[in-house]
């Protein structure tokens, strides 16, 4: 195994001429280098790793007992040192096994600064320390199962500093890309907090879906593990499941851009496989997809697709065959007339017709829900006017 990494963004822990290397001399004698000590977190040696932390432990203690420092000098060296050991995780995977075994004491510290409402570039690099953790499956599992820990994360969300939410971010990112790891964000909502966080201080609401692919990726990484709990945590938040539904009544025939396209098939997964979802949406959203233009002479594939999810819910059925519809025009009959009959197909275009065989397969799943009640003898009375 590579035990050392590759940086690509590093905080700039200093770095002198080596004419003028900067020496740091405490009572016994020792000298600290920082040049040799950055040297020496890239190296695999775990005794000089240990032994150039050692130095800089006794470095420390030594300010902090001679020097007279005022709170905010403190915390400023504090977030130097911290940025020191997010470097060193970045940079080597023995490090970040060395800090997993002060486990207890570091989690003490990670609480302690998340807690506090000030300092917030402290809390910044206590937040980053944490993101390069999550990024080796050992030591993330030690954030993931901290429930008090993940959830003074999580709230770091709410934060209006942006460094510090998107290092929240970032850590709830990587623990769901791991199926054993991913529901511990979960636990905390992470997903409804970090929908929270996508669409607060946003003039322009439904351009959120144009931007920020790192939350939609973590949603897409949690919901191929949870899909239900990914849903019902969007159901509780009323207003990211309106801007939702305008995203899917903007594009009825999709979007040409690629996140907002993705988004739509994230959002339409979600409302198929969650009933609090659905609930949410209510007929309102039945109502409004049938009254658009774009579905007067027939359902486009996206909201027949979002249609056919009311299905599953015996509530749903009857509201999508109410005879105070005009009979033809029915969310349940707009639905079947999608079912398009077997015809011959010429060998060059049947390719093209696959987008249309997916949504009668989709339409097919979803009628199976209707031996439940009478909606099946709707069906058939339609099917004979």
């Amino acid at each position: 195994m590579d035990l050392k990494r590759k940086s690509s963004s590093l905080t700039d822990v200093g770095g002198t001429s080596s004419e003028k290397r900067l020496k740091i001399q405490e009572p016994s004698g020792e000298e600290f280098e920082p040049d040799s000590f950055i040297s020496a977190i890239s190296s695999n040696d775990v005794k000089l790793i240990t032994k150039e932390l050692y130095l800089l432990k006794k470095v420390c203690e030594f300010f902090y007992g001679n020097l007279s420092l005022s709170e905010d000098e403190i915390y400023s060296i504090t977030k130097e040192i911290i940025s020191i050991l997010a470097n060193m995780c970045h940079l080597s995977v023995l490090a970040c096994v060395e800090i997993r075994d002060k486990n207890t004491t570091l989690i003490r510290l990670y609480l302690y600064f998340l807690s506090k409402k000030e300092q917030l570039p402290v809390k910044t690099a206590i937040l980053r320390l944490i993101g390069n953790l999550c990024e080796l499956k050992e030591t993330a599992q030690i954030i993931a199962l901290n429930h008090v820990l993940l959830e003074k994360v999580v709230n770091c969300l709410k934060l209006e500093d942006q460094k510090a939410g998107e290092q929240a971010l970032r850590i709830l990112r990587l623990l769901s890309k791991r199926s054993q790891l991913s529901k511990s964000v979960l636990r905390t909502n992470g997903c409804l907090y970090i929908a929270k966080n996508l669409v607060k201080n946003k003039n322009n609401k439904i351009g959120i879906f144009q931007t920020q692919p790192e939350i939609l990726q973590t949603f897409c990484n949690l919901f191929k593990f949870h899909p239900q709990l990914v849903a019902k945590q969007f159901s509780e938040y009323s207003e990211f499941v309106q801007l939702c539904l305008q995203l899917l009544l903007k594009y009825p025939n999709g979007s040409t851009n690629k996140l907002e396209s993705q988004w739509i098939e994230l959002i339409l997964r979600c409302v198929r496989c969650s009933q609090e979802l659905r609930s949410v949406l209510g007929e309102t959203s039945i109502n409004k997809i049938l009254e658009l233009k774009e579905n007067k002479e027939k359902l486009t594939d996206i909201h027949c697709r979002f249609l056919c999810s009311f299905l599953e819910d015996s509530y749903f059925r009857r509201h999508m065959r109410i005879e105070e519809w005009d009979l033809g025009n029915s969310a349940l009959n707009k639905i079947l007339e999608r079912v398009e009959p077997y015809q011959e197909i010429p060998e060059q275009t049947k390719f093209k017709l696959i987008p249309n065989i997916k949504i009668q397969i989709t339409i097919f799943e979803s009628l199976c829900s209707l031996q439940h009640d009478e909606s099946l003898e709707f069906v058939i009375r339609v099917s004979f006017l």
